[in-house]
């Protein structure tokens, strides 16, 4: 747009159209915000050819008093204040051009392009700004858009720039919820120690024990090479620390998850697995000093959603496939299903689960299984336990589709079974697919037990 022409105001509606041009813009401008260059600052900004001028390794943005001053106390107190700030030029130490041009679109617009390499820095200069609307506004961003992949990171930067308290709650729920995805996402590795410690230490965390010693000990691998150290069992004990080792709720493991991966760490003492091995043995150990108790995020429940299952003959063939509505009327975490099969049978299945709301496949794997006896209320059945690769949260409210695709023997059967069922608490709805074209529904056939933990 050229400001040559004397009549560009007569195009702007508003005093807010007005104002919202005049950022970043020469236009009118009486003081120039120098700031030091950030990677984002070497393209142009996408809604005005001036980006700032580059000079010195620092970026100049062009500014207007009045304008910075109506919106934030610390600008008034800066320009208008007892000791006015009157040179020509303001120099920014604490923060990068691209964090600070979002600040000032926010103040010229009332908008801000928020990012999630950004929000936590733009938050920073908001509140020491004063801009509550604007913290507000990254504040829902943040709080909407922390995953699995992103949270640690997010929480590493709400510590540095002292906001835990603002968006550290939501990060704490997302790594409750995700615990898992959390702890094979890359950036876990680079998690403070301080973190790390919180982080054991809570009991709504939903994964096994097993898995989080693992992340722990791939934690303390790294610290190793960062610090130049040998990965030794006592090197990673010493830069663990027993505030985390002794943490790990090391009695709830199977046997051979113990023996297989923490007794090969050797991150334990020999004292420590004396006495493990003894409580593995049945003999009680003279003080057990871990805790003993499942974390109550991976306190697995069984949903049987029939009255029983039988041995009558449930047939398989190419093309066929059992399928079954699911709703929840709370978030659960469903770790596996059961499905029916015959005395020492083998079968190939394909299991798909999927968000209807979004068309979305939350689970899709292709297994071989081996028939097995599994216990079923007071009786038993033949059949067998798929456990997901990750657990998955299946949210309340929304209806999602179960299916799997069988090949193998004839198999058990459930019967009487009804549409709602509660469990734990949580009320399970199943409904009839137009998809299931082998037989199975909401009274018979498969997917007799459900496996989860409560959110």
């Amino acid at each position: 747009m050229s400001f040559t022409d004397e009549n560009w105001l007569t195009t702007k509606q508003n005093i807010r159209e007005r104002i919202k041009t005049l950022f970043n813009n020469e236009l009118l401008s009486d003081v120039l915000l120098i700031v030091r260059k950030s990677p984002e600052s070497c393209s142009e900004d996408s809604n005005h050819g001036l980006a700032g001028a580059i000079k010195k390794g620092k970026m100049e943005i062009p500014a207007h008093k009045f304008v910075l001053a109506i919106s934030s106390p610390v600008f008034f107190e800066l320009f208008y204040g007892q000791i006015p700030e009157t040179s020509k030029s303001v120099e920014f130490h604490d923060c990068e051009y691209e964090v600070l041009l979002e600040v000032l679109r926010y103040i010229y617009s009332d908008e801000a392009n928020l990012s999630e390499s950004n929000a936590i820095k733009v938050l920073h200069l908001a509140k020491h700004y004063k801009l509550p609307s604007l913290a507000d506004m990254c504040i829902g961003y943040l709080r909407k858009n922390v995953t699995a992949t992103n949270v640690i990171r997010i929480l590493k930067e709400a510590k540095k720039y002292q906001l835990e308290s603002v968006v550290g709650g939501r990060c704490w729920e997302v790594i409750d919820k995700y615990t898992e995805r959390v702890l094979r996402s890359d950036e876990f590795v680079t998690v403070d120690k301080v973190v790390l410690e919180k982080l054991v230490d809570r009991n709504s965390l939903s994964v096994s024990e097993v898995a989080l010693f693992e992340a722990v000990n791939s934690w303390a691998n790294e610290q190793c090479q960062i610090q130049g150290f040998v990965q030794t069992g006592n090197v990673k004990r010493e830069l663990l620390g027993d505030k985390i080792v002794r943490k790990i709720r090391y009695p709830v493991m199977r046997q051979s998850e113990f023996v297989k991966v923490v007794l090969d760490s050797n991150i334990l003492n020999p004292k420590e697995c004396y006495e493990l091995i003894r409580h593995y043995s049945s003999v009680s150990p003279s003080s057990l000093e871990f805790p003993d108790k499942m974390r109550v995020g991976w306190q697995q429940e069984s949903l049987c959603r029939f009255g029983s299952v039988v041995e009558y003959g449930w047939v398989y063939s190419p093309g066929k496939v059992d399928s079954i509505f699911l709703t929840v009327d709370k978030p659960i975490i469903l770790h596996g299903i059961r499905l029916c099969g015959y005395q020492n049978e083998n079968y190939s299945l394909h299991l798909r689960i999927k968000d209807t709301s979004s068309s979305s496949d939350i689970v899709s794997l292709k297994r071989h299984f081996r028939s097995q006896k599994l216990l079923y209320k007071s009786s038993h059945y033949w059949g067998f336990e798929v456990l997901f690769d990750l657990p998955v949260v299946i949210e309340n409210g929304i209806r999602y589709s179960v299916d799997a695709y069988i090949s193998g023997a004839f198999s058990w059967r459930g019967q009487s079974g009804v549409s709602s069922l509660q469990c734990s608490g949580v009320c399970f709805k199943f409904e009839n697919s137009e998809q299931s074209n082998n037989g199975t529904s909401v009274k018979k056939g498969q997917f007799p037990e459900f496996l989860f933990c409560k959110r």
